[in-house]
């Protein structure tokens, strides 16, 4: 059974000076996991230089001064740490920023400010969905804005899909 239990095991020797990785669980030690699900946590923080060896399988590693823990690892929770030779490009945004046409502009525009508006209570079986034209929101935005607001087409409200409740429904008892 040793022989097999042997296979899985790594043997790590670290020198005084040597970069390594920590192993950490506790998220106030990884920087870009706070406030994060757990799944995405770093799993090892550094690179960290070790000090000195401690007997057979623990080393002293040379620690942020705002990390209050104690700095002497066990082997199997350090990890050599290899340069990344794309480590100054990681963080740069990969894909160069859309440059948009007037035309695209509103087309983009348009899309964004296509609205659906709940009229009744979410509770009822019967929703009654209105949109909201683009030519409404256009309107409203510039009223808000403080431009006086001039039309130039006559306002089509038969384009408006609108619900109407039949005057004999009862409503539901005990809500609200």
């Amino acid at each position: 059974m040793k022989k097999y239990a042997d296979q899985n095991r790594r043997f790590l020797e670290f020198n005084a000076g040597d970069l390594v990785m920590v192993k950490v669980s506790d998220p106030r030690f990884s920087k870009s996991s706070r406030g994060r699900d757990p799944r995405l946590m770093q799993k090892y923080v550094g690179p960290l230089s070790v000090i000195r060896r401690i007997g057979t399988v623990a080393y002293k590693v040379e620690l942020p001064s705002w990390w209050k823990i104690h700095n002497v690892f066990h082997v199997s929770q350090l990890k050599k740490y290899s340069a990344d030779k794309d480590e100054d490009t990681r963080n740069q945004p990969s894909c160069r920023e859309l440059e948009l046409t007037k035309t695209k502009e509103k087309v983009a525009e348009a899309i964004l400010n296509h609205r659906v508006t709940i009229t009744q209570s979410p509770t009822t079986r019967n929703h009654a969905v209105m949109k909201a034209t683009l030519a409404q929101r256009l309107r409203a935005r510039e009223e808000r804005a403080g431009e006086q607001v001039t039309p130039s087409e006559p306002e089509d409200t038969s384009a408006t899909p609108t619900l109407e409740i039949p005057s004999d429904t009862v409503p539901i008892e005990g809500r609200e």
